[in-house]
């Protein structure tokens, strides 16, 4: 294969690890080790900032009527902008790491364009529960005009490829699944209690839309069966008063890295019951440590859980469902043990970035 020049767009600045949990700085990374010439470009530049700030706060925010980043004035700001810095560089190839900076309308002229994404408008809005209102029509069709530009997809996920072949009609040929890497590559190769009983939990930000609240419910009820239950939580400081007034919780604001480490080592389950969680790279993490999953039956968690072989999967969102996984997980630690072996086993032989970096060149060639 010869030399691909790729630019790569981001909303913020693509090599930088804060932008969207290091994905594109990890992605282009691992492009670049395969011998691509990579541009990042910030399309964010394009977008006042007043509008900007609405991309750093929760998608149950991105849902609300009045939000208008994803209008079409908002798109063709930023594709325009991303074009015309790709022109200026000489690259024609175009990697967009979101769809929000995609063209619209007419404002191609010989690009190729490509979209690597880990939701669409029509997964956010049916997983959030988002109410129909004429905001958010205008979004879904700027979503489906974005799309028509792109030549190749490559979402994380395949139920993201289901939405974007049986609700935008693209053609399945055009969409290949690439998974991600993880955001933190920590692998454990020590031994794990399993019978200890401690559930870990990581939502630093937007606690209500990863389960949290339905959690802790979930957790009192668990608690009258296995008393010894213990959760700790690392979440937002706005959040604790509300998670230490439960008994047998733990909570912890900020840690360093090794700290998070250590409770990933540490912990016999991961439970993060998400309503809307598009891929969710801590499940990953967790696998890694060979530490079992647990959350609903949606989104990306039947594929990090092959069906439940490595986790546990919910199909109702409700205190008493998630409870009851909860005790039928802890009551045999064997199979953790065995969950978390082969969990941590098919994590690494599947998720990492130099693979999702050669899906994408081969999908592009």
């Amino acid at each position: 294969m010869g030399m691909i020049k790729l630019a790569v767009s981001a909303c913020g600045p693509p090599r930088d690890a804060a932008t969207w949990s290091g994905t594109p700085a990890n992605l282009i990374a691992a492009l670049e080790e395969q011998g691509c010439e990579v541009l990042a470009i910030d399309w964010s530049k394009a977008i006042p900032p007043a509008a900007r700030v609405f991309e750093s706060v929760s998608r149950r925010i991105l849902l609300r009527p009045g939000v208008g980043l994803r209008t079409f004035a908002a798109r063709r700001r930023a594709s325009d902008y991303v074009l015309n810095v790709a022109r200026k560089a000489g690259f024609n190839r175009i990697l967009h790491t979101g769809s929000l900076d995609l063209p619209t309308g007419d404002t191609t002229s010989g690009e190729d364009h490509a979209l690597f994404c880990d939701s669409t408008w029509h997964t956010a809005t049916t997983y959030s529960g988002a109410k129909a209102n004429r905001d958010n029509a205008v979004y879904e069709a700027a979503e489906a005009d974005g799309y028509r530009s792109v030549n190749k997809f490559f979402p994380t996920a395949c139920y993201v490829r289901d939405s974007l072949v049986s609700h935008y009609g693209v053609a399945a040929k055009d969409v290949l699944p690439v998974g991600t890497g993880l955001g933190r590559p920590h692998h454990f190769c020590g031994e794990k209690d399993y019978a200890g009983n401690r559930i870990l939990m990581v939502a630093r930000a937007s606690f209500e839309d990863k389960g949290g609240p339905l959690l802790l419910e979930a957790f009192d009820i668990a608690r009258r069966t296995h008393p010894d239950m213990r959760l700790t939580i690392v979440g937002s400081e706005s959040d604790r008063r509300a998670i230490e007034a439960h008994p047998g919780v733990t909570f912890l604001g900020f840690l360093p890295e090794d700290e998070l480490h250590r409770l990933f080592a540490e912990a016999s389950l991961f439970a993060m019951p998400a309503l809307y969680e598009p891929w969710g790279l801590v499940y990953l993490e967790a696998l890694a440590t060979k530490t079992p999953i647990l959350g609903l039956d949606r989104c990306s968690l039947p594929e990090f859980t092959r069906d439940g072989r490595y986790g546990f999967l919910v199909s109702e969102p409700s205190p008493e469902a998630v409870g009851r996984a909860l005790v039928e997980a802890t009551s045999d630690p064997d199979r953790l043990r065995r969950m978390g072996l082969e969990g941590q086993r098919y994590c690494s032989l599947n998720y990492d970035w130099s693979l999702v970096a050669e899906r994408i060149l081969d999908g592009l060639a």
